[in-house]
């Protein structure tokens, strides 16, 4: 869980790196397992499992100087 990304950021680093239609869908339902990787430690209330789409267009032979 260290070092994870903000689910709120993870869309503009996306898009930092290229990527284009980029689509992070949280699932609140996680908060049930997630709950058991910690007994009583509360990390459902700070790590949540998502589906993270993207797309990173094809890059131009003129376009990358080759």
């Amino acid at each position: 869980m260290a070092g994870a990304p903000l689910s709120t950021d993870m869309a503009s680093l996306l898009q930092a790196a290229g990527f284009e239609l980029v689509v992070v869908d949280e699932k609140p339902q996680s908060a049930e397992y997630i709950k058991d990787w910690l007994p009583g430690s509360g990390a459902e209330n700070f790590v949540v499992a998502a589906n993270v789409t993207a797309i990173k267009p094809l890059q131009n032979k003129e376009d990358s100087g080759s």
